[in-house]
């Protein structure tokens, strides 16, 4: 079987607003949410990682000067909902035949998970991986090429999450309660300081 190609595509456009800041910069153990998300998927050794910048760009951008592999797309339109930024992003991954989609606060997440949800997907011929877990599936999941053109007709907030129901069939889904967490408001944030 060929080697297949994968970019790791990171959301991160959002403007935070039940956080009441730009949770893409706030900071435990000396970096950032999002710095820990990039040295994840960075870690994985996947294919070049690509993050979506949108709301609070200016404050996000300088965070990530010393990733020099890591290739920034901002979203001038991320107020239009998820979906505008997983359009943009999938115009800066041509060639390659597949693209796993993480979500900038999932803290929980490891390389080891991204590896597995990728290697198994490949290993049954699916074509679409996601994480699993409370009855849903979502991201961080792995898409391929075929189905670039119909997650570019999502609109939005319609992120991964529609497409994956949709087509559940066709999805390969690999338990991970972790991916579960959401960190959107502070109350939230400071759950997960102290579970540390």
């Amino acid at each position: 079987m060929p080697l297949r190609t994968c970019n790791i595509l990171i959301l991160a456009a959002g403007a935070a607003q039940r956080m009441g800041q730009a949770k893409q910069n706030l900071s435990w153990q000396e970096k950032t949410m999002l710095q820990h998300c990039v040295e994840t998927c960075i870690e994985s050794g996947l294919g070049p990682v690509k993050v979506v910048l949108g709301a609070n760009i200016e404050l996000i951008r300088p965070t990530l000067a010393n990733y020099p592999d890591l290739e920034l797309i901002e979203n001038a339109n991320w107020a239009g909902g998820i979906a505008s930024s997983i359009k943009i992003g999938l115009t800066y991954c041509s060639n390659v035949d597949y693209v796993m989609m993480v979500a900038a606060d999932q803290v929980h997440l490891d390389a080891v998970f991204l590896n597995k949800l990728f290697s198994v997907t490949l290993d049954a011929g699916a074509l679409i991986g996601a994480a699993s877990y409370e009855g849903v599936l979502g991201i961080p999941a792995v898409f391929s090429s075929i189905f670039f053109p119909i997650l570019l007709q999502l609109n939005g907030d319609q992120g991964a999450r529609k497409l994956l129901m949709e087509y559940q069939s066709k999805v390969l889904a690999l338990p991970n309660p972790a991916a579960a967490i959401d960190l959107d408001t502070m109350e939230d944030w400071e759950e997960f300081l102290r579970g540390i």
